[in-house]
This record gives C-alpha cells, sequence and structure tokens, in this order.
C-alpha cells in the first residue's frame, strides 16, 4: 500500500501554456516554441526558483496568443520541493 497526495492541476485553468508543457533540466526549462528560460532569481517568500525568457524573444514568438500577455518575458517558477511533486503527479496518474 502507498499513500498520495492530491496536488491540483491547474493545466487547463487559463488559455495560456501550463508550466507541465514546458521541459525542465536543472540549468533552465525551454519553452513549447524551443527558447530557453534560464534561472533567473530565487522568491524565498514563496520558496520558488525562477526562470525567465528574454523579452525580446517572447515578443517575437510565433505562439504569443498561447503565452501570458507580458512584455517582460515568460516566468517560470519551480518550487523548492517540485521533483517531489513531480512523483506526486506520476502517482496521481496511477490507478488505485
Amino acid at each position: 500500500m502507498r499513500a498520495c497526495l492530491l496536488l491540483p492541476n491547474r493545466t487547463h485553468a487559463t488559455p495560456f501554456f501550463a508550466k507541465e508543457v514546458f521541459h525542465y533540466d536543472p540549468a533552465a526549462y525551454t519553452c513549447p516554441n524551443g527558447a530557453t528560460l534560464p534561472y533567473s532569481r530565487i522568491n524565498r517568500a514563496h520558496q520558488q526558483l525562477l526562470y525567465q525568457a528574454p523579452a525580446a524573444t517572447c515578443i517575437r514568438c510565433p505562439l504569443k496568443p498561447r503565452r501570458a500577455a507580458t512584455d517582460q518575458g515568460r516566468v517560470v517558477s519551480r518550487h523548492y520541493d517540485e521533483e517531489f511533486r513531480d512523483r506526486v503527479r506520476i502517482c496521481q496518474a496511477t490507478d488505485a
């Protein structure tokens, strides 16, 4: 027997790309259009690492209608415990 936590599924909460469609490696995220979002800064209050694409890259993006309406460049957050959360999401996807 194994216990699993439930995490909210926000992939359909907005018309914009959810974080789950971005590919993660330890140095950066890659957006659905192939642009790199390198590590940018830390948000200690929310226990998150923030990765941000250059503004110029997002402004020229052909997928612009599916991204958040900002001229600053897309930001993707990664919680300190995101690796654990990923394992929980995998557990949620399996039959109990």
